[in-house]
């Protein structure tokens, strides 16, 4: 049960800082001002940070379908 809880913890952890990185692709993106360069800086960021989010979200539903198997 620790371990479940303690994986959840840490994953949402991880799925904040992916949020935040988001907002900041974001607001880079919309302060580059035209800059090409800038812009391909920040969606390659939001993609970057969609990936990881897909990751994250796919490693809780794993964690959590395996903790509701292991527990009964």
């Amino acid at each position: 049960y620790r371990v479940g809880s303690l994986v959840g913890t840490v994953l949402s952890f991880v799925g904040v800082i992916f949020l935040i990185l988001i907002i900041f692709a974001g607001l880079k993106w919309m302060t580059s001002r035209g800059n090409q360069q800038e812009v391909d800086k920040a969606k390659d960021l939001i993609i970057a940070a969609v990936i990881g989010l897909i990751i994250v979200l796919a490693a809780y539903a794993i964690t959590a379908f395996m903790g509701s198997t292991l527990v009964k």
